[in-house]
């Protein structure tokens, strides 16, 4: 059940517990936009942001951030947040960007035209006894060359 609540410091505004936000004068639900990622409506909110500080309790001062637990920046919902640290913050985006970018898959082609598909960077990193950053470098780059293999992203094949 959708609940709403007044946004605190923006009088005539309501956000609820999905991570919508309507104006209370019309009840006309905002038009929301993007902007890196996060939705925003036009008076230059964080939509995440309003709806952490109507429905969840901030537990300390320290705790000044908000996080999307699934890494959806659009999953404004307020089972999917939560207040951290900047620290906490930066951790659990670094860790969720690395797990995504490991889980892609990557093809090796020898110069001889075998081919090779890894389910994942460290897969990939196992197979030819180096770090999973060193393989990252190596297909970002087209360096590409690693003991005669060239590396690339499965989605960048045509």
């Amino acid at each position: 059940m959708e609940i709403w609540k007044p946004i605190k410091d923006l009088p005539g505004y309501s956000v609820s517990n999905e991570g919508k936000i309507k104006k209370d004068s019309t009840g006309q639900i905002m038009v929301l936009s993007h902007n890196g990622g996060y939705a925003r409506i036009t008076i230059t909110k964080h939509v995440h942001r309003l709806v952490a500080e109507a429905f969840i309790e901030k537990p300390s001062i320290e705790k000044c951030w908000v996080d999307h637990i699934d890494g959806n920046r659009g999953n404004n919902n307020v089972n999917n947040l939560r207040w951290v640290t900047p620290s906490e913050n930066c951790l659990a985006y670094g860790y969720k960007s690395r797990r995504l970018n490991r889980m892609k898959k990557i093809k090796a082609t020898y110069i001889d035209g075998n081919e090779l598909i890894f389910n994942s960077r460290q897969e990939c990193a196992m197979y030819f006894n180096c770090s999973d950053s060193e393989i990252h470098y190596n297909k970002l780059y087209k360096k590409g060359n690693k003991k005669g293999w060239i590396l690339q992203k499965v989605k960048d094949i045509v």
